[in-house]
């Protein structure tokens, strides 16, 4: 029988179960060689599922049948197997002199159940199990052992997914002090606790002090642990986005680009966290109107995320969004269109209706049309997109404004400018309270809202 320490030793060892992924990527590290130099084979890895013996056989069988089943693409096949998986091990007399293996078994269905929502898209059902499993492991091992706070810590990098930012801020608060208390300020787990913060308060729009810590932490890390770490470059990763929330885009290039470089090598080009980089790589030309190599970065990105994901999977809808975005600025509004449009209907299927991705892609579409001159249908397009974004995020986050900017221009091309400059007014006053007067995002805001303002005698 595994003793409560040694459990927590082969929990940590799987770095995604703490010091992975943020909000908006996962570190892919590169695949293992199979063979040493010497041309000997590598060891196997062990069984996942060898703890699964005696009473436990039967869910067993059940996740071979799920993983076999989610080989084939059928994810929703595979997540009610895994559910039948979880509600055995739920009714199942407990055995009060090995309870260990119980919790095993019940830990490892529920990090399954997790990649399966994920596979699905299905951020609620991925929130939920992520809830299950801290829950869990609190209840075995206390609110402060490792593997608790690793629980919370994937919880809580959910939330701001489906617009609980604030919530996920307090949670990664309490998360990064424990983790300083037990750990010390020069753990890696307690550096990614920091940086994971960092993340949310990002993410809810407190762009300044989510640049500081990054900073800081980038620093910290290339002096522990190199550049080139994949830790090392996460952190660098949130410092190029940082600079591009505050609007210094001639930084956020130089560090995107050198990120997008250093991962290309270390990982290849296809892996996920490379993708990120090259699409926020080509996000960043576009707001230098260096349209030319944005569209080229951004037809990169969708190609690869097509071939690597499939043509269904909402990091490829999101790409499209972004080429959708580029080549209206070409003027190839056309390809524009059809792209945008399909990329809003795949992403609101799989995502929904309300998910930020799926708000997103709208946005986009609706910007398609209205340079297409379709300004009644622009005009139905945002104002449904802006009420959801208020609903889901509030009046004041970065991408409410961001909705308000595109219902009121979208007015404005439509001749009501009363009604734009209600919004556009909105938009600027909300920009000036979260970025300040002289950000490009309050200054563009201030121009649309002038435009509305001489178009309705106002000025």
């Amino acid at each position: 029988m595994l003793t409560r320490n040694g459990v927590v030793a082969l929990l940590l060892l799987i770095p995604a179960s703490f010091i992975g992924a943020s909000a908006q990527e996962k570190t892919t590290a590169p695949a293992a060689a199979s063979a040493s130099a010497g041309g000997t084979r590598a060891p196997a890895p062990p069984d996942p599922l060898r703890i699964l013996a005696g009473e436990f056989a039967s869910v067993r069988r059940q996740l071979e049948e799920a993983e076999a089943t989610s080989a084939q693409g059928r994810f929703a096949d595979a997540g009610r197997t895994l559910e039948n998986a979880l509600g055995a091990i739920d009714g199942a007399s407990p055995n009060p002199k090995d309870p260990m293996q119980r919790y095993l078994a019940e830990d490892l269905v529920l990090g399954r159940l997790i990649d399966n929502s994920e596979l699905r898209a299905d951020d609620e059902a991925q929130l939920r199990w992520l809830e299950k499993r801290r829950d869990a492991r609190r209840a075995f091992w206390g609110e402060d052992a490792n593997a608790a706070l690793a629980a919370q810590n994937a919880w809580a990098l959910q939330l701001c997914k489906v617009g609980r930012c604030q919530e996920a801020i307090e949670v990664q608060e309490a998360v990064a002090r424990k983790t300083l208390q037990t750990q010390g300020a020069g753990a890696r787990n307690t550096l990614v606790a920091r940086h994971n913060l960092g993340v949310a308060l990002g993410q809810a729009g407190r762009y300044a002090e989510a640049l500081a810590l990054s900073r800081e932490l980038a620093g910290e890390a290339e002096a522990r642990w190199g550049a080139n770490d994949p830790t090392t470059l996460r952190f660098r990763n949130s410092v190029a986005a940082n600079y591009t929330d505050l609007g210094q885009y001639a930084d956020a290039l130089i560090a995107h680009e050198a990120v997008y470089r250093a991962r290309q090598a270390a990982l290849g080009p296809a892996a996920p966290d490379t993708l990120s980089s090259l699409g926020s790589l080509a996000a960043t030309y576009g707001m230098l109107s260096r349209t030319r190599e944005a569209q080229s970065l951004s037809q990169q990105g969708h190609d690869l995320a097509r071939r690597t994901f499939g043509p269904a999977h909402p990091r490829t809808q999101y790409a499209a969004s972004a080429l959708a975005i580029e080549l209206r600025r070409a003027g190839r509004l056309g390809e524009a269109r059809a792209l945008s449009q399909q990329a809003w209907d795949t992403l609101s299927g799989l995502r929904g209706a309300r998910h930020p991705e799926t708000l997103y892609a709208m946005n986009v579409h609706a910007s398609v049309l209205d340079a297409q001159g379709d300004h009644a249908e622009a005009v139905r397009v945002t104002g449904e997109a802006l009420q959801m974004r208020r609903e889901v995020m509030g009046e004041m986050h970065p991408l409410t404004l961001a909705a308000l900017r595109s219902a009121g221009r979208a007015r404005l091309s439509a001749g009501d400018a009363a009604g734009a400059l209600a919004l556009l007014t909105q938009a600027h006053e909300g920009y000036v309270r979260l970025l300040g007067d002289a950000h490009p995002e309050t200054l563009l805001a201030l121009i649309d809202r002038m435009s509305a303002a001489l178009q309705a005698d106002q000025l």
